[in-house]
C-alpha cells in the first residue's frame, strides 16, 4: 500500500507538493484561529503560536510555489522540504514540553496530532524523493 502512494506522488509529484502546501495551508489557519479564539483552551500563548503560524505560512508558500512551477530538480526540493517539515515538528515538540505545564489536554491533542500528521508526510515526502532520485525514469515527468 505504501509503495503504490509513493509511486502515485513520484508519477504525481504537483500533487506531492500541492497536498503539503494545502496541508500547511490549513495549520497556519488552525494555530490562526486558536490564536485568535482559543488560545485559553489550548494553553499556549499567542507568543509561541503566531510564530508557529509564519513558519507555516513560509511552507505552504514554498510548496504551493514548488507545485505550479515543478522545477526539475523537484525530487532535490521535496527532501529539502521534507527535513524542513521534521525540524518544525522537533521545534513543536519541544514547545510542547517547554509548555507542558500550561499545556491544557486538547492542546496537546492537537500538537500530538499535528506531529504525528506532519512527520507522516515528512516521511512521504522522503520516499517520493528517494524514489526518484534512485530510479529516474525517462517516462516520469521531471
Amino acid at each position: 500500500m505504501l509503495r503504490r502512494l509513493v509511486l502515485y506522488f513520484v508519477a504525481r509529484p504537483r500533487r506531492m507538493f500541492l497536498l503539503d502546501g494545502l496541508g500547511a495551508a490549513a495549520s497556519a489557519l488552525l494555530l490562526l484561529l486558536i490564536a485568535a479564539f482559543f488560545e485559553p483552551l489550548i494553553g499556549l500563548s499567542r507568543a509561541f503560536l503566531l510564530p508557529m503560524a509564519t513558519v507555516a505560512v513560509a511552507f505552504g508558500a514554498y510548496s504551493l510555489t514548488c507545485a505550479a512551477v515543478l522545477p526539475a530538480r523537484w525530487p532535490r526540493l521535496l527532501l529539502g522540504l521534507s527535513a524542513a517539515n521534521s525540524a518544525y515538528c522537533a521545534g513543536s515538540a519541544l514547545v510542547v514540553l517547554a509548555n507542558r505545564t500550561r499545556l491544557t489536554g486538547p492542546g496537546i491533542a492537537y500538537f500530538a496530532g499535528e506531529i504525528v500528521l506532519v512527520l507522516g508526510l515528512a516521511t512521504l515526502e522522503w520516499l517520493v524523493a528517494a524514489e526518484r532520485i534512485r530510479s529516474p525514469s525517462t517516462d516520469l515527468p521531471s
